[in-house]
């Protein structure tokens, strides 16, 4: 905590002076900052951090979108997280619906590079439609996670397979809540099934 903070206090002094060489590093910095507090339970500070962190890549990516798009929506995934944890769940909807947004457009473009970062909004964006209670709507985002990480762990088994495996964790929880009590039990299996299985 006390050397993020002092990163945080160092970028906004050179910021000041070079917004644009150093805007991004605070803004980065400052979703840092979000993490250790959320980490150490103070979640009003968190907040603060995270909505800076926000309010910074939001002005960046307007200036120069394809530098800075996929930076603002990784503050977005932040700031959901801080507003579910402070119990604005439709806020928090809001926040990770504009990072699935965002990130389904960057995807399209560079599958390569941004399929990861979708699914993973796409596994967020589930949660919030759960704590809400839209339950067909959460099993529909998990699923379309689900199918991402089964490609990506097609090609690099590796590094995706954790990732499958949750997220199949998780399409088991939606589909048992909405009742399709035997896909949620394929669900598990294929969870529980080693990477390297055919």
């Amino acid at each position: 905590m006390a050397a993020i903070e002092e990163a945080v206090t160092i970028y906004c002094q050179v910021a000041k002076a070079r917004p644009d060489a150093y805007l991004n590093g605070l803004a980065t910095s400052l979703s840092n900052q979000y993490v250790c507090l959320s980490e150490l339970g103070r979640q009003e500070e968190a907040a603060a951090a995270i909505e800076e962190a926000v309010a910074i890549h939001r002005r960046l990516a307007q200036a120069r979108p394809d530098t800075y798009l996929n930076n603002l929506a990784k503050s977005l995934n932040n700031q959901s997280s801080s507003l579910s944890e402070s119990g604005r769940p439709e806020d928090a909807l809001t926040a990770i619906e504009e990072s699935v947004t965002i990130r389904r457009q960057l995807a399209r473009a560079r599958p390569e590079a941004f399929l990861p970062d979708l699914a993973a909004s796409l596994r967020s964006y589930s949660g919030r439609l759960t704590e809400l209670g839209r339950q067909e709507d959460a099993l529909v985002a998990i699923e379309e996670a689900v199918t991402i990480y089964r490609q990506l762990a097609q090609d690099r088994p590796e590094v995706f397979s954790p990732d499958l495996a949750a997220s199949l964790r998780s399409s088991a929880n939606a589909l048992n809540a909405v009742k399709r009590e035997s896909e949620a039990s394929a669900a598990l299996r294929e969870a529980t099934k080693p990477s390297n299985e055919t």
